[in-house]
Parts: C-alpha cells; sequence; structure tokens
C-alpha cells in the first residue's frame, strides 16, 4: 500500500495516508503505515490546541491509537508542517503498542510450519494442536484456521471442521483461498448429509475459480447422493475434460456407469466433453 506523502496541513483530509516529517523520506515513517489523519486544522479547534492541531490515528486489530499533535508548538520555519520530532513520537505509540504483537505473529507462522510438517507425516492430530495454538497466538491468521478446518476433514470429524472454516472465509477475500475454503466446507456438509448447503458452497468454490476439477468432483459426489446422476456425470465429464486421467473423476466415472443409473445422453455429454 503507497503512502500519500503530504507536508501541509492545509492539504491535508481525512482519511488521507499520511507521511511525517519535512521531508518526504519514507525511512522516517516505516512504521506508520496504517496511520491516517483523523482531523486537521483549521477544519477543526479544540481549547487546549488554540493554535490548531492534527491527530494521528493509528488502528491495530480491534484497538485504535491515538496522537495530536498542537500546530503552534511543532512547527518547521515557523510553518504548520510535521517535525521529525513529532514523526519520532508517533513511531514510539506504533512500536511500543506493535512490538508484542508481532512477535505473536512469528510464533503463529511458527507453529504452522510445524503443522504443516505433522500433517506431511501422518501426524494429524498434532498438526491440529499445532494450527489450534497458532490461532491462539493470532487470532487474524487465515491460514491456520483454513489449515485447521481441512485437518479436521481429514480425521472425519466433519462438524468440528465448520467452525474454522467459516471463519477462515472472514478473514480474507483472496479469490483462491476462498475457492479452496468453500470446497472443504461442501465436503463437510455434503458427509454431514446436508447436500443442499453442500452444493451451494461447491458452487461459490467454482464461482471462485472455474478451472477446478477438484471441487467439480466433489460436487458430483454430492450430486449422486441426492440421486441427481445426470449433473454428477457432467460434473465428472468436466473434471475430466480440464484435467485428463484425474482418478477421483475416473473412478466416480467408471462407479456411475456400472450402477446403470446413467441414461444414454451420458454418452453424448461426454462426446461433446472431449471435442
Amino acid at each position: 500500500m503507497s503512502i500519500q506523502c503530504e507536508i501541509d496541513f492545509h492539504n491535508l483530509h481525512r482519511g488521507q495516508k499520511v507521511f511525517l516529517g519535512d521531508e518526504p523520506i519514507l525511512e522516517n515513517c516505516k512504521y506508520l503505515r496504517a496511520a491516517i489523519v483523523q482531523h486537521n486544522w483549521p477544519s477543526q479547534w479544540h481549547s487546549r490546541f488554540p493554535g490548531g492541531y492534527v491527530s494521528l490515528c493509528i488502528v491495530r486489530g480491534e484497538k485504535t491509537y491515538r496522537k495530536y499533535f498542537d500546530l503552534q508548538s511543532q512547527t518547521v520555519n515557523e510553518k504548520p508542517r510535521y517535525t521529525f520530532a513529532a514523526t519520532k513520537e508517533a513511531e514510539k505509540i506504533y512500536l511500543v503498542k506493535c512490538a508484542a504483537e508481532e512477535e505473536l505473529v512469528e510464533k503463529s507462522t511458527t507453529l504452522i510450519a510445524e503443522g504443516k510438517e505433522m500433517y506431511a507425516n501422518g501426524n494429524l492430530w498434532g498438526a491440529v494442536r499445532k494450527y489450534e495454538e497458532a490461532t491462539r497466538f493470532d487470532p487474524s491468521n487465515v491460514e491456520a484456521y483454513s489449515r485447521l478446518g481441512h485437518t479436521f476433514l481429514k480425521l472425519g470429524l466433519y462438524r468440528d471442521a465448520l467452525g474454522p472454516l467459516n471463519h477462515a472465509l472472514t478473514l480474507t477475500r483472496d479469490v483462491q483461498l476462498r475457492s479452496r475454503i468453500y470446497d472443504d466446507i461442501g465436503v463437510a456438509k455434503s458427509n454431514s448429509g446436508n447436500q443442499a448447503e453442500a452444493l451451494s458452497s461447491f458452487g461459490l468454490s467454482l464461482k471462485s475459480k472455474p478451472v477446478n476439477p477438484k471441487a467439480l468432483v466433489h460436487r458430483a459426489v454430492s450430486h449422486s447422493r441426492t440421486g441427481q446422476h445426470d449433473q454428477a456425470y457432467t460434473d465428472v465429464l468436466m473434471a475430466l475434460k480440464l484435467r485428463p486421467g484425474y482418478l477421483p473423476a475416473l473412478h466416480l466415472k467408471t462407479k456411475l456407469e456400472v450402477s446403470g443409473r446413467i441414461p444414454p445422453l451420458g454418452a453424448t455429454l461426454e462426446e461433446n466433453a472431449t471435442r
């Protein structure tokens, strides 16, 4: 995110990203990228600051930190500009409040890495414990929640998986990640017997990422469980068109065909899908 570099108070507006200092040197404000101007003189006046003031607001999570700068005393060459002293004071606010939080974020990242290694080695419960601990250190870590939910899926704990997966959705707008999370939610709901909501989740996954053979096969399974074999077969054929030789799709295709529930339309669909 770029920083709006402004020097003159008169040019500042509420909500702007700001630079603190008489010269626009980014190193002077590297810790202030989350800072915004809340009020600026002369649009705001206060009895404590007869010469005008500016209020700097720094938001970290649910907490907001504010610092007021008196324009009458904090000037450069008798002009209303930010001073380097003010920069350092505002940096101090940020650093003191956030140093501990940054340490917790690092611990969370380390725990996730340990959980991934345990998962790869087949120690799923060990991975669960690591991911749960990671969420406690950093409640805003979407990877910790998404991996926790996915690991519950692998353990067959479908209802337990839904909590962290749904929470992970609230923490990210990343299209690819949301597609994977919606797919996992669909699997959890399908295996819990809620096929209607499962199909809705698979639809959202495919909306975020249409080229997704895995989600197509998962949706095909859900269609099959509700007796919608034509739709299941269509999804399987589409998955094979996107990824020829994809084993989960081939296995489900064979299962649907030998069941005798696929009408002749199935052959036509296959021909169309492979053209």
